[in-house]
């Protein structure tokens, strides 16, 4: 009887070859999930204590947020959302305010959009409008009709409008756009003002 002899001479070259084949595609994938995934990573939002004033003059009223600290923070970035009853809106930084509200006071007329920094020139002015806001700093967001004696405030956004009444609930939400991370949240109340 012939016995038959084996030979295993051949086999260990091609499983060392393969093992390296089978590594260098793991390494592969795993670098190429890695640097997928680094370019999806979520924004963080800057983080800053803000505190807000209604304010009312003669000629205009509006909110305003001062900058208690943290980080500086680009109104371009702002959005603010109303609520009273069962209308609701938001509006950001490129929602102009009404031209023929423009018209009624000589202390807004040059200010085009709702979000201001107080003490910045006008859009448009020697390099453009400053809109980064730093601690210490304060920036407006105008409304869109000059003081009332009725305790009415009215936002009037690209696609809604709000109008606030002293006497009923009103809510704002001031929050980043890109990350939805909440700013400032509260109440307010538009004063009655005597004629």
């Amino acid at each position: 009887m012939r016995t038959l002899r084996e030979d295993h001479s051949a086999v260990s070259p091609i499983v060392g070859v393969m093992l390296m084949l089978v590594v260098t595609v793991i390494i592969a994938a795993v670098v190429s999930a890695y640097a997928a995934g680094m370019g999806e990573q979520n924004p963080k939002a800057p983080q800053a204590n803000l505190e807000m004033t209604v304010i009312t003059t003669p000629g205009w009223q509006g909110i305003q947020f001062e900058h208690k600290g943290g980080d500086v923070i680009d109104l371009k970035d702002l959005k603010i959302g109303f609520m009273t009853g069962d209308t609701q809106m938001e509006m950001g930084y490129y929602d102009k305010l009404s031209e023929k509200y423009r018209s009624l006071d000589q202390s807004v007329k040059d200010k085009i959009y709702h979000f201001q920094k107080v003490g910045a020139p006008p859009p448009g002015g020697w390099s453009g409008p400053d809109t980064y806001i730093r601690p210490g700093e304060s920036f407006m967001i105008y409304a869109d009709q000059p003081k009332t004696p009725f305790g009415f405030m009215g936002f009037k956004g690209e696609k809604s409008s709000c109008a606030l009444y002293w006497d009923k609930k009103n809510t704002y939400t001031l929050f980043d756009k890109q990350t939805g991370a909440v700013y400032s949240t509260g109440k307010i109340i538009p004063p009655i003002n005597k004629a």
